[in-house]
């Protein structure tokens, strides 16, 4: 299948190839809804203007060597650290308002004493072996849990219309492969190897009285159920209004009525058919032919109905 005649079908099913993915998207959309859910994120922060640089180091190793319960309370622990205000923050975030409260505050609290026992330490040190006091760090707790919603609908959204979009593609690629549908006027030809009348009126009436040749007997084969034979007729009437000479009896009939050897057309040599592009597919032309030449009729011809 070529990029053009993908494009035909896709232009032909354009109503589908819109519906099937907005509706994905709807349903995307939807489940995004139903499975979104709301977290807490509990804060706190300690203030190291006076020992930025040690605290950083104290923070960390707090939290490396701590076991706050998260992998079974289902738990979140993040920190960050503010080089402009100097501080390091502390967040926790889980289902649970006050429990996210609770823990933030207790890992805070844990931060806060190994710092400050390691600054003490550091400092009786540096000291000479004196005690220097060292202020207590300054520590803002958290009073409460702030809701964060978590969805995920427009990202369902966008995966449902494109999942959808590929899946009618798919679909109708696969369906129109096994149909054998013909959509162009250029398949056609290659397939029965002789031209197109018309399209208009006059054209259809010029080139059926080319080919017939003043013969007296027209006839009209249809090559899908699907085509009315009044719509046939209409054709042809509209073609015979626009000249004088054509031929005067005209047999229409879908060879599929009719058992062989009961034809109309038996070895008719002014036949052309009537074909509707979408409808007429390559088994049902196929087997008109096959018709056709066992009755020894020719084909001098085809117009879209």
């Amino acid at each position: 299948m070529t990029f053009m005649e993908l494009c035909r079908i896709l232009k032909h099913y354009l109503a589908w190839v819109i519906a099937v993915p907005v509706l994905c998207a709807i349903a995307g959309f939807a489940y995004g809804m139903l499975t979104s859910s709301t977290s807490y994120t509990a804060t706190a922060s300690i203030d190291g203007s006076t020992y930025y640089n040690s605290i950083l180091g104290y923070a960390k190793s707090a939290l490396d060597t701590s076991d706050y319960g998260t992998a079974e309370s289902g738990y979140s622990i993040n920190t960050s650290v503010s080089d402009k205000t100097q501080s390091v923050m502390v967040e926790v975030s889980g289902k649970d308002p006050d429990a996210c409260v609770e823990t933030v505050n207790r890992v805070i609290a844990d931060v806060q004493s190994i710092a400050e026992q390691k600054l003490a330490y550091d400092s009786y040190d540096a000291g000479g072996g004196k005690h220097i006091i060292i202020p207590r760090l300054q520590v803002t707790k958290a009073q409460e849990a702030s809701p964060v919603t978590v969805s995920k609908k427009n990202k369902y959204a966008a995966a449902g219309f494109g999942g959808g979009l590929v899946l009618i593609i798919i679909v109708l690629i696969l369906v129109s492969s096994a149909r054998g549908t013909i959509s162009t006027s250029e398949s056609l030809e290659r397939k029965l190897g002789v031209r197109r009348f018309g399209p208009s009126p006059e054209a259809l009436a010029t080139d059926i009285k080319l080919a017939c040749k003043g013969a007296e007997t027209l006839h009209v084969v249809s090559t899908s159920k699907s085509i009315p034979v009044d719509t046939m007729r209409a054709c042809i009437d509209a073609a015979a209004k626009n000249a004088d000479d054509l031929p005067a009896r005209t047999y229409i009939e879908y060879l599929g009525d009719r058992p062989s050897g009961a034809l109309e057309v038996e070895k008719s040599q002014n036949v052309i058919l009537a074909v509707r592009p979408w409808k007429t597919t390559v088994p049902t032309l196929e087997e008109t032919v096959r018709q056709l030449d066992i009755a020894q009729a020719s084909i001098v011809g085809w117009f879209e109905v």
